[in-house]
């Protein structure tokens, strides 16, 4: 027969089972918890690979957007950020509004003078007629664009070659105008260089039919 004293001990031996089998369970809330912080951090690190590219697909779309506003323009017989018009403009216009170029020099093969005005990032050849034939920019924004994104975008040139230690490539901008865009002369170390500046020439302007002078091409 099992006494009274008997059964106490079992109940006592069953509470203490049970306080500290509860008391283990009590810490196992945490464990689960515990992943959290790496996988948290994981899913940062694949935020941070997702939008690596994003800002790349960003850049792409921006710089693919200003060089066919730079064509747009061109086909117009304007630059970026500039409201002079080669062909139908002449340089006392310019000078009307901007007032007198930082320097001006006549380029003999270039087949003009040239003026710049520094604080506009402009440069502007005109003929002894005084019409502007040829708009260059030096504005900040297409000195961000590289030779590789602008053949990505603009296709394979009509013209390149290597002149005075720049490269220079050439697209037709309609039927009036050529766009060309300068660059420092690629190197082994700089084999994707950026773009100096941007020209808007319309080839008509260089020509002198009193002196037999067919003008330029590009």
């Amino acid at each position: 027969m099992i006494t009274g004293d008997q059964v106490k001990r079992v109940m006592l031996t069953s509470i203490l089972l049970c306080s500290l089998f509860l008391g283990g369970c009590s810490e196992k809330p945490g464990s689960p918890e515990q992943p959290k912080t790496p996988e948290t951090s994981a899913k940062t690190e694949e935020t941070a690979k997702d939008s690596a590219p994003h800002n790349t697909e960003v850049k792409d779309d921006a710089q693919v957007a200003l060089l066919n506003k730079i064509m747009q323009l061109a086909r117009q017989g304007k630059v970026i950020n500039c409201e002079f018009t080669a062909n139908t403009t002449v340089i006392e216009t310019v000078t009307g509004q901007w007032g007198e170029p930082d320097t001006m020099d006549y380029v003999p093969q270039a087949k003009g003078t040239y003026a710049t005005y520094t604080k506009h990032h402009v440069v502007f050849g005109f003929n002894k007629g005084s019409q502007i034939f040829d708009v260059r920019s030096y504005d900040l924004e297409i000195k961000k664009l590289t030779l590789a994104e602008v053949k990505k975008t603009l296709g394979t040139p009509e013209m390149s070659r290597t002149y005075q230690g720049q490269d220079i490539i050439g697209y037709r901008a309609g039927t009036d105008y050529k766009l060309l865009f300068i660059f420092p002369q690629a190197t082994p170390e700089e084999a994707n260089p950026y773009v100096d500046h941007v020209n808007v020439f319309y080839p008509r302007g260089t020509v002198n039919w009193m002196a037999d002078d067919p003008g330029r091409e590009w």
